[in-house]
């Protein structure tokens, strides 16, 4: 592809010309990584292919600066029919970020439009900071909040924050780094999702399986 718009995807001459048997596929631009943080609003891209970084100068600037116990998810498998519309597809395009530092406050830039996206929700009573984790898996972020062992599920297409689960297992302090992470087991048309983290101050790592 050379060109788009809203409607029109301009494409090289073709080698051998589709015909009615042909099929397409649309995927996603592999070749960057986004890089956010450092108490700053700044926001990198680097790109895999020209081992180059960018300054990006998004169109609405960020609210505020990631701070202690932010996150960053890029979204791209919410089963809503209302993200994976064909005239308004939205898997793919942003990535959520809470904002951590003692808030609530939740943040989303579009990567198609280069701008960032004050994201409200409801109820936004918890604040995040230091030891918090982050995991994406399809239609929630999944976030243990600071050394706590409670568990939230941020709902993307209700946009609600829900309780999930609390561990019982005693962490030690709460320190920085986001170590939690989905895997999905899969068994022919079985699959399986569990949020891994390894509990704070602690070389213990746990799973808790999603239903």
């Amino acid at each position: 592809m050379t060109s788009n718009n809203g409607t029109t995807l301009t494409v090289p001459t073709w080698t051998v010309t589709p015909d009615a048997t042909s099929q397409y596929s649309l995927e996603g631009n592999d070749d960057f990584l986004y890089y956010l943080g450092n108490n700053a609003v700044t926001l990198y891209r680097y790109s895999i292919a020209g081992n180059t970084w960018t300054t990006l100068a998004p169109g609405v600037a960020r609210a505020g600066a990631p701070g202690l116990g932010a996150g960053a998810s890029w979204i791209h498998g919410v089963s809503a029919a209302d993200w994976s519309n064909e005239s308004a597809i939205r898997n793919g395009r942003f990535i959520y970020s809470f904002r951590g530092n003692g808030t609530a406050a939740l943040d989303v830039y579009d990567i198609a439009a280069n701008t960032w996206i004050a994201q409200t929700y409801a109820p936004a009573t918890e604040t995040f900071t230091t030891g918090t984790k982050y995991a994406y898996c399809k239609d929630r972020i999944y976030i243990q909040k600071e050394a706590t062992g409670r568990w939230f599920a941020y709902d993307l297409a209700q946009v609600a924050m829900l309780p999930w689960s609390t561990m019982t297992y005693t962490q030690g302090a709460a320190v920085l780094g986001d170590t939690a992470f989905d895997v999905t087991y899969r068994d022919g048309a079985t699959e399986i999702d569990y949020i891994y983290m390894a509990l704070n101050t602690s070389s213990v790592m746990l799973r808790l399986q999603v239903v």
